[in-house]
């Protein structure tokens, strides 16, 4: 006996439209998650500055508090503002650290 053939149940140009539709879905549901990521991820960066700030106020409190000489260096890593000069004479660093209000005044 000869192999039977089967015809596709479905025309071409018919799964080619579901195709179409699943992968429609599809992007669709990508899409959606990737909007979630981005306001999210907008959310996060916002709350990063706001803690930036209050972060660099409190330690340009610290700084006159303690001076500058007793800052630990790793300690301005989060700083977004900070100045330093060497004297060219006694090689001392100097530190300068704005406040969130001094950055407003000059902007």
């Amino acid at each position: 006996m000869g192999q039977i053939i089967e015809f596709p149940k479905k025309s071409l140009k018919v799964r080619m439209e579901d195709t179409i539709k699943d992968m429609r879905g599809s992007l669709k549901d990508m899409y959606t998650a990737l909007d979630k990521v981005e306001k999210g991820y907008l959310s996060i960066e916002k709350q990063a500055h706001e803690m930036e700030v209050a972060y660099q106020d409190l330690m340009v409190a610290y700084l006159q508090e303690v001076g500058q000489d007793n800052v630990p260096f790793e300690w301005l890593d989060y700083c977004p503002y900070v100045g330093m000069e060497k004297d060219p004479v006694t090689g001392s660093i100097k530190i300068t650290l704005l406040s969130s209000k001094e950055l407003k005044n000059e902007k």
